[in-house]
């Protein structure tokens, strides 16, 4: 690295304040495999509609990095309204580079982040776009978005945009596909670019228990609907009311805990919101035009210092380490080894925890069954002293009522027997 770099990179870019705007879910793609469910007709959203509103919000918060996505940021007409009025901040752009407007000049946008979707994605249009953009002196890294079954039809295109010195990843879709070991070990042998693109499919499934900013004016996401939220995995909104908007901003006092069922952030590869990341690769690009890729054994360090499993999760029919270890040095194989222990524990723990949690259910759903018992024998107990009264009023009533019975009887019976007297005395009375 030459001197002039090292007064760049001082400079700590990435390492800025970190928000996001997920603007819409309108895009003139409709990707099969698509995690927003975007769609070329989806509404205009909120975030669209109130341009002054977000204008207004950070200007409240400390410069730092934004990042646009969507949906497809191209179609959002009044972006350039942002752009302009909010100088102090600088802007990374999530794009499928379909078109190039001409607000992607704008001095304060640092780095565009184009994905290839093969589905609806022109080649020669494409590449064409990534060369115009380095002719307007931006950068630029390319995400090859990767499915099972097509894993090397994109090779071409990843060695001749690397060729012509716009870095480009392959990107497995690892949050819904399986893949083949052979092919994700390539990409770490054959096909490394960027330590995170190359390395997401080793995310673990177990909450590391990690304090994270997002949620604090320090991180934080703008959902389309104008809600502030923690970011793209945590919806929970910002605030401690969780009421937090565009209109009504909000914020964490303090970092929290990870919430996320995984370990994952989306900003990780320009950010220091986890304990380990190939910022200075992002960093020196972005500054200078120099990338440099990770070596194999830094890769391995950094899912390692991430916490995350170097087995890989998406992949088919293998619990072995992706990873040849035996060019590895002896302190890193020592790290393996504790990696590998570590995540064995902490599964152990996790599922613990999950039978703790069972346990609970099962206990809490027990005690609301007893206390119903009760509820229901306590119910029971008094209509049966209800009915005793009344058994006890019921039978007051038919004793009165016979005695009432007994005594008109009585009374009948003693008229009846003096009328019969009566009637002999002047029977004889007669004689």
């Amino acid at each position: 690295m030459h001197q002039n770099d090292t007064i760049n990179l001082n400079q700590n870019f990435l390492s800025r304040n970190q928000y996001c705007i997920w603007f819409s879910d309108r895009c003139n793609y409709k990707c099969s495999y698509c995690c927003n469910n975007a769609s070329p007709k989806a509404p205009k959203s909120e975030v669209e509609s109130n341009p002054d509103a977000l204008i207004n919000l950070f200007n409240q918060v400390d410069p730092g990095v934004i990042m646009v996505s969507g949906g497809e940021p191209t179609l959002w007409q009044d972006f350039p309204i942002l752009l302009d009025a909010l100088p102090q901040h600088d802007w990374v752009i999530l794009t499928n580079l379909t078109t190039i407007p001409s607000w992607f000049q704008h001095p304060n946008i640092k780095i565009f982040i184009p994905a290839y979707h093969e589905e609806f994605a022109n080649s020669e249009r494409f590449t064409a776009h990534l060369s115009q953009l380095q002719s307007m002196g931006k950068r630029a890294h390319a995400k090859i978005i990767v499915k099972p079954g097509q894993e090397y039809n994109q090779v071409s295109l990843w060695e001749k945009w690397n060729g012509m010195g716009t870095p480009a990843s392959f990107v497995p879709l690892e949050y819904a596909f399986k893949f083949q070991r052979d092919f994700l070990k390539d990409i770490i042998y054959q096909f490394r670019t960027s330590a995170l693109y190359n390395s997401r499919f080793f995310r673990r499934d177990t909450p590391i228990n990690r304090l994270c900013s997002a949620g604090t004016k320090q991180a934080f996401q703008v959902n389309s609907n104008g809600k502030l939220v923690r970011c793209s995995a945590v919806f929970d909104a910002c605030g401690n009311d969780q009421q937090s908007s565009i209109w009504t901003p909000l914020f964490n006092s303090e970092r929290q805990y990870c919430s996320s069922e995984t370990c994952f952030c989306e900003w990780h590869h320009w950010s220091q919101l986890a304990n380990a990341n190939d910022n200075t690769t992002w960093t020196r690009y972005v500054e200078t035009g120099v990338w440099q890729a990770p070596s194999v054994e830094e890769l391995c360090q950094f899912i390692i210092d991430m916490q995350w499993d170097l087995v890989g999760k998406n992949v088919e029919n293998s619990k072995e380490i992706i990873f040849d270890l035996a060019s590895f040095s002896d302190n890193l194989k020592d790290r393996v080894k504790l990696n590998q222990t570590q995540i064995k524990l902490d599964q152990h723990k996790a599922q613990e925890k999950r039978m703790q949690e069972e346990l609970n259910l099962i206990r809490h759903d027990v005690q609301n069954q007893l206390q119903q018992a009760h509820q229901t024998l306590a119910s029971t107990e008094t209509e049966l002293a209800i009915a005793k009264i009344e058994l006890a009023t019921l039978k007051n009533e038919i004793i009165a009522m016979q005695s009432s019975k007994f005594w008109k009887l009585r009374s009948n019976w003693i008229q009846f027997k003096q009328f019969i007297q009566l009637d002999k005395f002047l029977t004889k009375a007669k004689l």
